[in-house]
């Protein structure tokens, strides 16, 4: 995957979030949902868990030039570190947060490039 969604020390998600990365014609969107901390019968109102937020990452190794958030909307700290990029946020109990990464100008046909070798990995 050209981005990957991770917990925020860098281990594996294991159903924490639901996530779908989507290739656009301007770079990439990233959904995220967190289902946890909501508890609603059929008849109920919803009880939401505060504490059920879920920090994630972000990462890929594409040359991107911003990061950001369409639901709020916002824009994302980048944080460069070697080849890799990445961002830091915080999707809360019953939120859905889309996250638009553009990538750096020059990087278009890299961009594209780099999709096509991580699919044939």
């Amino acid at each position: 995957m050209p981005i990957e969604v991770r917990k925020e020390d860098g281990g594996r998600l294991n159903g924490e979030i639901m996530y779908q990365i989507i290739q656009t014609k301007d770079g990439y969107l990233v959904l995220l949902v967190n289902n946890q901390g909501v508890d609603k019968t059929p008849n109920g109102v919803a009880r939401v868990d505060r504490r059920a937020f879920v920090d994630v990452m972000l990462h890929t190794e594409l040359s991107i030039q911003s990061a950001k958030e369409l639901t709020q909307p916002r824009s994302l700290k980048l944080t460069k570190s070697g080849p890799a990029t990445k961002v830091r946020l915080r999707v809360h109990p019953g939120d859905v947060q889309v996250i638009a990464f553009t990538p750096a100008a020059s990087a278009g046909r890299s961009c594209r490039a780099g999709l096509r070798e991580m699919a044939h990995r």
